[in-house]
């Protein structure tokens, strides 16, 4: 019956029903407070007597019901609370309703403890057979909810941070003399079912944000915040399952202590300090509250513990209030979130959360209609974001302060400050280049930096690349690169354009006269960092062909499974010859040479399916596949018409993969890729498949120790393992520092083979060595070093060179 999805990461559910108002429906509002000291009382529950309908208080204490027709008990209560009661009749409805609560009586428990008996260990575990009781006679479920998350980031003086979705960009950050804070607010309206086994799906009704998020990004905070703590298993912070405190499993993990019992909604409720038994497993710390009697669990307020702590998060604190419908099933009204995390990599930022998602309106074991359920977990209604302030004056369910709509009203006159000088062309466009947009195109204009590239091949070169795109209606994009290579004395040039009909059908064709390289699938330093390499230590890993002609190819995602490519290309290519040995320090050391390829043309046709059954969000038409992709295949099969040095053949290359990972649990996750290449007829060196290899410090390649283009051939296989064990070890170990870092410790090994036909080894202009025996390698690694960086230490074990056979190398999202 849970929502079980991590905290950080892919975390998302849809439902697909409609959304009617109630009728005549009548709204109040009010505040919760203390009778004696009138202070608000935070999270107070508000209730319709002897009904579902019920809302849960803000932090403030204010809290807003929506009341059906007729007359109604509206009750509020509190944890420690005596509840309080007042009548609201049809003749004298009224539109505010405060309520004045007197703490109740707490009790301590007059219990003889023996050795080895625990009181809190006995209400534990009835607690967990009423659960299993109730899950058995549970269905199905509908609700729904209004979620509200508030982020305030604590950004330096002057700095920016860029938010890109596919369609949109927005910066979030301060000017150098404004205020050294930014602050957002999302807020969803869903509707949502359940049924068994485990099926769970989502639809934002309405959705609004402020100006600095784009809407695209507003599908998350439902499922962060809807969160069911009575599960066994609980998936919060991307790191390893928590395990519930009301299981069996959960007995082996806590310590439990009966610290008294206090009465919530006027019933006795039992109090329940948890704590882990180790630390280095990550769990759950606070207090549970079990109803007396139903032995349901009525209450938690938690906080994660150490271990369980995403990287950079101090501390996150959930607290989560039960209730009891039609008498039996007692089910989540709401969840609080409360977070600060805390960032020191390239910016030095502060993270304030605070979310409330409540819970109504619920529909148990009704009819159920399973054909609702389909691989998209989260639908938003193409409507959602043009919901007018009526609509949601009329649904709201939690109240909105003047402070939170003043942030409203600021974040949209910065966007519309924003896009005023959206245009403008500053100092720092002016060498990293800009993006203009007009209507609804985007000219992307290149910097200065941008237009200067060098290697041996093409020599010191004035290279630009400009883009326009127009998202709407086909998301059309045209990609336009020329260019003078002064070594080379040659022109080079590429056109490309793209379209998508729809999400699942896209095409593109392109032109080009260009220099490629061999493995262009790995790009290792990028242009600007082959540029520097060559500039000041004459080191450059790739080799250089002409190419020129065309190609273009046609996406579809069939029955949303099988992405597949058709593509079709007719290019002729020919060799280069080095034409510069200039560099700033070595100017006696002479830069390698430049291998020659097989001179000629091949007009070649390849179609490429994979398996990919991940869910889906319909984010109000634009559709995204959600979480790992997992044991996923994938095959290649190409066709290809060559004529080289007077001679004219057919060759085919067919290739397969299959990647996967294994979940398991404390003791992190183990991945696998097998990739396998076979080839019929005999291959051009520009067609040759080689093992992928890695340059110095750069863990880019596959293969960390093995240098570009090393080995090669017309039949490879490849088997790469890693087990990533995240923190646990640096934990269980207790290493100094380490230990709560949050850095994560890897093993991966390596493999791979490869043979070469006499006919592909003869028309090498090339000698092309073969792995017939396997070639090993093996290594660790350390992970999320400052949240962004991975150190790589391997070592070959086959095939030993002179010199050193050990590498060690860095890698990030920011490397290639």
């Amino acid at each position: 019956m849970v929502v079980r999805y991590p905290l950080f990461f892919i975390l998302f559910f849809s439902a697909f029903l409609p959304f009617e108002a109630i009728a005549q429906e009548f709204r109040i509002t009010g505040t919760v407070f203390d009778a004696e000291t009138n202070a608000h009382l935070p999270y107070a529950t508000v209730r319709v007597k002897d009904s579902p309908l019920g809302t849960t208080a803000d932090r403030e204490g204010r809290y807003t019901l929506i009341l059906p027709a007729g007359a109604v008990i509206i009750v509020a209560s509190h944890i420690g609370y005596t509840p309080a009661e007042k009548r609201i009749t049809p003749e004298a409805r009224q539109t505010v309703l405060d309520f004045a609560l007197t703490r109740g009586r707490i009790e301590l428990p007059e219990v003889i403890v023996t050795p080895g008996d625990n009181p809190a260990l006995d209400i534990i575990r009835r607690a967990i057979e009423a659960k299993a009781k109730r899950r058995e006679r549970l269905e199905n479920y509908r609700l729904r909810s209004h979620t509200k998350l508030i982020v305030t980031v604590e950004i330096p003086r002057g700095a920016e941070i860029s938010i890109r979705t596919p369609s949109d960009r927005r910066r979030v950050g301060n000017g150098r003399d404004s205020a050294a804070s930014t602050t957002v607010i999302l807020e969803t309206l869903t509707e949502a079912v359940w049924a068994k086994p485990d099926h769970y799906k989502e639809t934002i009704l309405a959705r609004k944000q402020t100006a600095q998020i784009p809407a695209q990004l507003n599908v998350l905070i439902s499922s962060f915040l809807i969160v069911d703590f009575s599960s066994d298993i609980l998936h919060i912070g991307g790191k390893a399952p928590i395990i519930g405190p009301i299981s069996e499993a959960g007995l082996r993990h806590y310590d439990y202590t009966l610290k008294g019992t206090t009465t919530m909604d006027g019933e006795r409720v039992h109090v329940i300090e948890i704590k882990p038994l180790s630390e280095y497993d990550p769990l759950l710390k606070g207090t549970v509250y079990v109803a007396d009697g139903s032995f349901a669990l009525a209450m938690v307020d938690v906080s994660l513990n150490d271990a369980a702590l995403p990287p950079f998060v101090d501390t996150l604190r959930f607290r989560q209030h039960y209730r009891p419908f039609d008498d039996l099933f007692w089910m989540p009204v709401d969840v609080i979130t409360e977070g600060v995390v805390t960032v020191r990599t390239l910016l030095d930022l502060d993270v304030h959360i605070s979310g409330l998602s409540i819970l109504q309106d619920y529909v148990i074991n009704g009819e159920s209609d399973k054909t609702v359920f389909d691989r998209t977990r989260i639908k938003v209604l193409k409507e959602a974001d043009s919901r007018d302030s009526l609509f949601w004056v009329e649904h709201r369910r939690i109240p909105t302060d003047s402070g939170e709509e003043r942030i409203y009203r600021v974040a949209d006159s910065l966007k519309a400050e924003s896009e005023r000088l959206r245009n403008r062309w500053g100092l720092t466009d002016m060498f990293l280049g800009h993006t203009l947009t007009y209507g609804g195109t985007r000219w992307r204009l290149p910097g200065i930096l941008e237009l200067y590239r060098f290697n041996r091949v093409e020599g010191h070169t004035l290279h630009a690349v400009f883009s326009i795109e127009r998202p709407f209606p086909l998301g059309e994009r045209l990609s336009l690169a020329g260019g003078y290579g002064f070594g080379s004395r040659r022109w080079v040039w590429s056109a490309k354009l793209d379209a998508a009909v729809s999400h699942a059908l896209r095409w593109s064709i392109e032109g080009m006269d260009r220099t490629a390289h061999l493995e262009p699938s790995i790009e290792r330093l990028g242009i600007l960092g082959t540029t520097l390499s060559n500039i000041f230590d004459k080191y450059d890993d790739k080799d250089y062909y002409r190419e020129r002609g065309v190609k273009g190819s046609i996406s579809y995602d069939i029955l949303s499974l099988f992405p597949t490519t058709l593509s079709a290309s007719r290019i002729a290519f020919s060799s280069c010859d080095k034409k510069e040995d200039w560099s700033l320090f070595l100017r006696d050391r002479p830069a390698r040479s430049n291998p020659a390829i097989n001179d000629g043309w091949i007009f070649g046709v390849g179609l490429e399916t994979t398996i990919d059954a991940r869910d889906f969000i319909d984010n109000a038409g634009e559709i995204q596949r959600i979480g790992r992709t997992n044991h996923t295949p994938r095959i290649a099969y190409s066709w290809n018409r060559t004529h080289v040095g007077g001679k004219t053949w057919t060759f085919n290359i067919l290739h397969a993969s299959l990647k996967g990972r294994f979940e398991m649990g404390l003791f992190g996750t183990f991945a696998y890729t097998i990739e396998g290449t076979h080839a019929l007829g005999d291959i051009p060196r520009q067609n040759l498949p080689f093992l992928t290899g890695s340059i110095p410090y750069i863990a880019s390649g596959r293969f960390r120790t093995l240098r570009p283009l090393e080995y090669g051939g017309d039949r490879l296989l490849t088997c790469f393992l890693e087990h990533d064990f995240g923190d646990i070890l640096f934990r269980r170990l207790r290493i100094p520092f380490l230990q709560g870092s949050g850095w994560g410790f890897l093993l991966f090994a390596n493999a791979g083979w490869s043979d070469i036909t006499e006919g592909t080894r003869a028309l090498q202009p090339v000698a092309v060595k073969s792995a017939r025996e396997p070639y090993v390698e093996g290594g660790f690694g350390i992970d999320r070093i400052l949240l962004l960086f991975r150190v790589d230490f391997a070592w070959r074990l086959t095939h030993f060179r002179s010199g050193s056979n050990f590498f060690v190398g860095i890698s990030s999202l920011f490397l290639p």
